[in-house]
């Protein structure tokens, strides 16, 4: 989860290359979630890659071109507040994250 709707960063602890192939979704408060995923390799952007999806709705997200990286930053706008939930935000949670080291 991205606290308080914040980018979240995944970064390799010893700058090792990962490729990231895919995962699960769920927008936690907003519906129309926008979702961009950015992927680096020494600060250059390799990879990007923008996807909208829902609350209640695990979205299958799957990603090309995003190998030899050493960090990607999930970031998220816009939407539109879901009447069902009480939350608030650019929240979402992920699950199932695949990924390989190289």
């Amino acid at each position: 989860m991205n606290p308080y709707g914040d980018p979240m960063t995944i970064a390799s602890a010893n700058s090792q290359s990962f490729t990231l192939y895919s995962l699960v979704i769920a927008a936690a408060w907003y519906d129309d979630l926008q979702l961009t995923v950015v992927g680096y390799k020494s600060n250059i952007v390799i990879a990007t890659s923008t996807f909208t999806f829902q609350v209640f709705t695990a979205s299958y997200l799957s990603f090309s071109g995003f190998s030899g990286l050493d960090k990607v930053i999930f970031t998220t706008s816009g939407g539109t507040k879901n009447s069902v939930v009480t939350g608030n935000g650019t929240h979402f949670s992920m699950d199932n994250i695949c990924l390989t080291f190289t």
